[in-house]
């Protein structure tokens, strides 16, 4: 079963990475957000949420980020079930 999750892992890649676009051309506030982003990712240790939400959809086969807004900065949660749950649904 281990090999089969780490084989998963190393197949899926890394987490994802958003990028803003501004319609009204304007590279400031572009980078902005992109920079925003970044660092809302790096405070909540996104790149290893993600790997325990994959871990667990290759245990479970479902796992969800959440996005809180709390003082004015992105949190990443995740919302994971346990395995005797997740068999039932």
């Amino acid at each position: 079963m281990k090999e089969t999750i780490r084989t998963l892992l190393s197949n899926s890649g890394e987490a994802a990475d958003i990028e803003f676009e501004d319609l009204e051309n304007n590279g400031r506030r572009s980078l902005l957000m992109d920079a925003y982003w970044e660092k809302c990712a790096d405070e909540s240790k996104y790149d290893m949420l993600d790997v325990v939400i994959k871990k667990n959809v290759g245990l479970c086969g479902c796992g969800h980020t959440r996005l809180h807004i709390v003082d004015g900065m992105v949190r990443f949660t995740a919302k994971l079930k346990a395995a005797a749950s997740a068999c039932l649904i």
